[in-house]
């Protein structure tokens, strides 16, 4: 199991530290409400996530944080929430597997906010600003499906 995590561990820091890059920001980002926080920490990027609790109705919209002076954002896709330990319990039957309907849900809502962040970045007629993507459900579904590439001792 130690592998396993392991495994996990490292290619979603190299997955994060790639986007980062990309994005031109710091390696570690802190939250947006961090009490720490300082102005200087603002351009160089803050995380407005929600903590992985799903839609935080405070996080203020896009185009709001382009006029403050956001201008390269990374929005994450929905992870395969039909993966959930709780819903491969509660739907997945005796072998507990994955929510297909749940995952279609997931899948339906990422093309969506693709197509709604391709248009964002069109709108802002601005070559500074850029909105990117960042797809959580692929990778962390293909972990789920082929363990053993990433260590998995089971």
């Amino acid at each position: 199991m130690r592998v396993a995590n392991q495994g996990l561990k490292i290619f979603i820091f190299l997955k994060f530290s790639f986007s980062a890059e990309e994005l031109g920001i710091k390696e570690l980002v802190p939250a947006y409400l961090d009490p720490d926080l300082q102005a200087m920490d603002l351009p160089t990027g803050v995380s407005f996530a929600s903590g992985g609790s799903g839609f935080d109705p405070q996080t203020p919209p896009l185009s709001e944080l382009y006029e403050l002076g956001g201008k390269r954002l990374a929005i994450f896709g929905i992870p395969p929430i039909g993966c959930l330990p709780s819903q491969r319990t509660l739907v997945g039957g005796e072998v507990r597997e994955c929510s297909e309907s749940y995952n279609k849900a997931a899948q339906l809502y990422n093309t969506k906010l693709k197509t709604s962040l391709n248009s964002l970045n069109t709108n802002f007629n601005d070559t500074k600003a850029r909105v990117v993507y960042v797809d959580t459900y692929d990778p962390i579904l293909d972990i789920i499906q082929n363990r053993d590439k990433y260590g998995s001792p089971f």
